[in-house]
């Protein structure tokens, strides 16, 4: 896993593209979110889930794939946004979290949750 140079920006993980939803849930929880729906279908190479916290927090977390499934693991991306007063660290932690799921489900069929 790696992130942008400065920090700032999306996390990008090499990893299985079928395990994206499953990282997202675990992820999610962690930070007490939620995701009330998906936008696209798990085929599609770029998925975009509308999040929910418990405090009320509004935001998007967009993941997307370059490169063909099929063919074994890709790369993938992941970017978070959240309300302007949630903070963009958190969003930050956020796409961490869900790339290092990611990264340690690659390969597993599966894994015990563990941070």
């Amino acid at each position: 896993m790696h992130l942008a140079a400065s920090g700032e920006g999306p996390a990008v993980v090499v990893g299985d593209w079928d395990d994206v939803e499953a990282a997202v849930r675990v992820a999610l929880s962690r930070h007490e979110l939620t995701f009330a729906r998906r936008e696209g279908r798990l085929s599609d190479p770029v998925l975009v889930y509308i999040v929910h916290g418990v405090r009320d927090e509004r935001g998007t977390l967009r993941v997307e794939r370059s490169g063909d499934p099929g063919a074994g693991a890709v790369e993938i991306t992941v970017a978070c946004r959240l309300d302007p007063a949630t903070g963009a660290a958190r969003a930050r932690a956020v796409e961490r979290d869900v790339a290092r799921r990611i990264e340690q489900l690659r390969g597993e069929v599966a894994r015990p949750l563990a941070w």
